[in-house]
C-alpha cells in the first residue's frame, strides 16, 4: 500500500532523484580518488551495477545505499539530494484591494 507522499517509481520526479543521487555518488567517488571498479568491490556489486546507479538508470536498495555511504566515508544523508523549493506564483492574479 502506498501513502500520499510516495513517489511513483516511473515518474519524472523519481528519475530525477535517481539521477541526482547517482551524480552525487560519482562525485564523491571521484573526490576520494576511487575508480568505479574499486567502489563496486567495496560495496559488493559488479561495476556495471554501480554504473547504472551512478547514471540514475537503476534504483538503489536502501541497504546498498548505506554500504555506499560507508565506503565513501559519509553519512547516507550526504548522498540524498535535497529538494529544491520552487517559488509559487501568487494566486488570485493580483493584490487584495479591500
Amino acid at each position: 500500500m502506498h501513502g500520499k507522499d510516495d513517489i511513483p517509481e516511473g515518474s519524472l520526479l523519481a528519475r530525477a532523484i535517481r539521477r541526482a543521487l547517482g551524480r552525487r555518488i560519482a562525485a564523491l567517488r571521484g573526490e576520494r580518488g576511487l575508480d568505479r571498479a574499486e567502489l563496486a568491490r567495496r560495496i559488493g556489486v559488479h561495476p556495471d551495477s554501480l554504473a547504472r546507479y551512478e547514471q540514475g538508470g537503476s534504483g538503489i536498495p536502501l541497504g546498498r545505499l548505506y554500504r555506499i555511504a560507508s565506503a565513501l566515508e559519509v553519512e547516507v544523508t550526504a548522498l540524498v539530494p535535497r529538494p529544491r523549493h520552487r517559488k509559487r506564483a501568487p494566486s488570485g492574479g493580483g493584490e487584495d484591494r479591500r
